[in-house]
């Protein structure tokens, strides 16, 4: 987690929503520019993930369901390939039915945890 996931969460919760999905989708442009030199699809997919909270807190449906699609497309790979941790691991049911339900047109508050 990098600083800037600390911040766009922090400026998605004082309603500066613009501004919070622009700096966590530079963090995730940076992770996809930077793969496999020091990111990974697990990188990418966290901040996808984060992407998603602050999605969801803006009542933003289209942002928050794309981000479940690459955070689990960058998980799914890592894990195929055997680098996904336990932790990142832990995570992919949730995303799976979460992407379930926005593909069914179900509104982000009926959303569950992840995990």
């Amino acid at each position: 987690m990098t600083l800037g996931e600390i911040y766009s969460p922090h400026l998605a919760n004082i309603g500066r929503f613009k501004e919070a999905i622009a700096e966590q989708q530079r963090i995730i442009d940076s992770h996809i520019a930077n793969m496999d030199a020091t990111s990974s699809g697990a990188d990418a997919g966290w901040s996808e993930m984060i992407l998603w909270l602050i999605g969801k807190e803006a009542s933003d449906r289209a942002l928050a369901c794309k981000s479940f699609e690459s955070a689990e497309a960058g998980f799914t790979k890592e894990d195929a390939a055997g680098r996904l941790i336990a932790f990142h691991q832990a995570f992919l049911p949730g995303l799976r039915t979460s992407l379930e339900l926005c593909r069914a047109g179900r509104p982000l508050k009926g959303f569950g945890p992840l995990r």
